[in-house]
């Protein structure tokens, strides 16, 4: 699974995340910062092992 974490502390909003990452498939907030994830596959296979 691709994907990238950052962290709220260096992106404030997911406009400024979107700004930094165009070509993520999806962008998620979870506890503490941003997933990017590089597909839309990928983001399915991690919201289903949550």
């Amino acid at each position: 699974m691709a994907h990238t974490f950052v962290s709220t502390e260096q992106f404030k909003s997911i406009k400024a995340v979107k700004d930094t990452f165009p070509a993520a498939a999806h962008i998620t907030k979870v506890c503490g910062g941003w997933l990017i994830f590089d597909t839309h596959s990928d983001y399915a296979t991690w919201r289903q092992q949550k």
